[in-house]
């Protein structure tokens, strides 16, 4: 017997779930088990909204009273996702959901803040990124260590796209685009260390340390690219002085 439904896949940045939430319950141990046996029916309708979405979701909420936000999160789902019948007309809840949505039935696009991305890669480097694990690797195994490392990462990521080598991803061209029209006049990598400090020194005042490794990590997926890019750039540097202090 079919119980509930999904339309899309769990890890998707839209997620819909709706089942027979009494039959769920009705059961001598669950928690709602009096509230299940209480109901003639009790269907659950769960949408889960991830990534631009979830964050224009947020911003067209942000100041709303409880019943407009009641009308969105209803609208917004029934929105995203019809439920007909042969015809193509509404399934009498989802009409019913419709209805009570009260014409509140669209996410507004998100609006883009234009941010500087090297410096947002820089700062996912220096915070979330790899300075962490090169710090482990010098406590755990000393200079020499260190150095061994950032050889290997360098030959890893200088022979790319070779069996046992770094993969350059299919977004790399498109981050390179980006910073290169951010930055015509492009600056000596020292300014933009600079400044990617400073923000993360402005960042500490305003937040807590634990969010400040937090929030970074959520880009992990749009900064790998770029972030290996960069990280390519200063182990080349950092190489060189290696081999000429050994010659």
């Amino acid at each position: 017997m079919i119980t509930g439904i999904t339309c899309g896949a769990r890890s998707s940045d839209n997620f819909l779930r709706v089942y027979d939430k009494k039959i769920e319950q009705n059961k001598a141990n669950a928690p709602y088990f009096d509230l299940a046996q209480q109901s003639d029916s009790w269907i659950r309708i769960e949408g889960e909204f991830k990534q631009d979405a979830a964050h224009a979701i947020l911003e067209d909420l942000n100041g709303k009273v409880q019943d407009e936000v009641s009308q969105k999160l209803i609208g917004y789902v029934v929105k995203r996702w019809l439920f007909t019948d042969s015809e193509r007309k509404l399934n009498p809840l989802w009409q019913k959901l419709t209805d009570l949505a009260n014409g509140e039935r669209t996410i507004p696009p998100l609006i883009l803040k234009l941010t500087d991305r090297l410096v947002q890669e820089l700062k996912w480097f220096l915070v979330g990124g790899a300075a962490g694990i090169f710090y482990r690797i010098v406590q755990l195994f000393g200079k020499e260590g260190k150095d061994e490392f950032l050889c290997f990462i360098f030959e890893y990521v200088e022979s790319h796209n070779r069996r046992k080598h770094y993969s350059i991803p299919s977004n790399m061209t498109q981050d390179l685009e980006l910073i290169r029209t951010q930055h015509s006049n492009m600056k000596l990598i020292n300014y933009y260390l600079n400044r990617t400090v400073a923000e993360i020194e402005k960042e500490k005042g305003l937040i807590t340390p634990a969010q400040v490794m937090i929030n970074p990590l959520k880009r992990t997926n749009q900064c790998d690219g770029c972030s290996l890019f960069i990280i390519f750039y200063f182990l080349k540097i950092i190489k060189d002085k290696i081999m000429k202090t050994k010659n």
